[in-house]
């Protein structure tokens, strides 16, 4: 190498360099960018895992006093740790919908499923026209309605009596109750709200509650059977069944009040049937009016305890329809609201949508021959509750489905046409060429 390409390779070198050092930051920055994009992934993905609702980490601070955050009130129960030996378990027995639930120490939050065990700030949250129930035993039971959330704060047993107590909070939606005082079996529950608890001994009673959080934040508390006590600063509130009161978000109770009546129930009737061919009938439902009423509590689902909501809404005036219920069995019940606080439900009643094709059965006794008098009695039977028409005329059914009718012949060619129609508007029919000779 001569020494002028000696002095040109040194001229490059500086240049190498950078050239070097730029590649290696390009690299670096490369690798940063899909650093963050995985992150920025992973969070997302973490972020629809959590329900929406009130956030888990306000209520799970213990503290000496209420502490307000975000306009909310957050509770101290006092609630002491407890020792593994005397805690007991719950379990989501029953769940509809979309129903969350996570564990204490979780991170995200994980579908609900029927048999879970619920121990100490074991949280469970419902969303919209679903909703689940926890047991402690096959007789004492809470219903989460929907849009609800619930944590529970403890279950302990005593050690020397065995018996059991369950400590809740509610901090939205509704929580229905029922405690069945049987030996052996009876507990105390205590559930919490923002800034009240009501206490209810279930060892010498059944107990039949409702804990309601209103969009105000205030909490409502009914009693339908049993009695209960109301907790809120240094005043408690002793309530007896069909009784209810009101606690403001300040924790300013109302007076107790008399639960609304029962409204009665007319239409449809229980265990009635409705058919349709086509299009699904539009169901009428149908309630006396009462007085001491603001409005009516209207709910309607695919099963007995109302936990696989079709629709449930507050009502101003008694009646309601729906056009859209397709073949299945149906629920419905009823009850009033007054000033927050919704009365005990009518009796539930039971309905069934059948979706029928089939054209309803049709027999008829047509005679054969020649009919030499101008009067017969046609006779046949048809699918019971179809209606009969013989020609354009109706003619009356029996339950068994037999009916009759007295013709009167012409002389020659008779036609005879009998059409049943069943109650989804299905057609059958006969026909038949009658000679009268008279």
């Amino acid at each position: 190498m001569t020494t002028e390409q000696k002095q040109l390779e040194t001229a490059r070198e500086p240049r190498t360099r950078v050239r070097r050092v730029f590649a290696i930051l390009g690299e670096f920055l490369a690798a940063l960018v899909l650093v963050l994009l995985c992150f920025s992934l992973l969070t997302g993905l973490l972020v629809l895992s959590f329900p929406q609702g009130t956030s888990i980490a306000n209520v799970m601070t213990f503290g000496s006093r209420p502490e307000v955050r975000a306009g909310r009130t957050l509770i101290d129960t006092g609630l002491e740790a407890e020792e593994e030996d005397d805690a007991f378990t719950a379990f989501i027995s029953e769940v509809f919908h979309q129903v969350k639930e996570k564990r204490s120490g979780a991170i995200v939050w994980g579908d609900a499923k029927a048999g879970i065990r619920l121990k100490d700030r074991h949280a469970v949250q419902s969303f919209s026209n679903s909703g689940a129930t926890i047991s402690f035993d096959d007789q004492n039971d809470l219903t989460l309605g929907e849009k609800s959330l619930i944590i529970i704060r403890g279950l302990k047993r005593d050690r020397d009596s065995r018996r059991r107590a369950a400590t809740l909070v509610v901090l939205e939606g509704e929580l229905d109750g029922r405690l069945e005082g049987r030996a052996g079996r009876a507990m105390r529950v205590e559930i919490a709200t923002a800034k009240s608890t009501l206490r209810i001994d279930g060892r010498r009673q059944t107990a039949d509650f409702k804990v309601a959080i209103g969009e105000d934040h205030s909490s409502t508390y009914s009693i339908y059977e049993g009695t209960a006590k109301v907790v809120t600063g240094s005043k408690t509130i002793v309530l007896e069944p069909n009784q209810t009161v009101t606690v403001d978000p300040e924790g300013k109770a109302g007076g107790v009040r008399e639960l609304p009546g029962i409204p009665q129930p007319m239409l449809p009737a229980d265990e009635m049937l409705f058919s349709y061919r086509a299009a699904p009938p539009t169901v009428r439902f149908d309630w006396m009016a009462r007085k001491d009423v603001d409005g009516y509590r209207f709910a309607l689902a695919r099963d007995p305890g109302f936990l696989d909501l079709i629709y449930k809404d507050t009502l101003a005036q008694p009646g309601f329809a729906h056009g859209n219920l397709r073949s299945g069995v149906y629920y419905w019940k009823i009850s009033g609201v007054s000033q927050a606080a919704e009365g005990p439900h009518s009796d539930v009643r039971r309905i069934e949508i059948i979706h029928d094709s089939v054209p309803p059965a049709l027999d008829v006794e047509f005679p054969t021959g020649v009919i030499e008098m101008q009067n017969f009695l046609l006779r046949g039977s048809a699918e019971p509750g179809s209606r009969v028409f013989v020609g354009d005329q109706p003619v009356s059914i029996e339950e068994s489905g037999a009916f009759e009718l007295a013709l009167q012949l012409e002389r020659g060619l008779n036609v005879i046409v009998v059409e049943a129609v069943d109650s989804a508007g299905n057609i059958a029919y006969e026909s038949q060429l009658i000679s009268a000779k008279y």
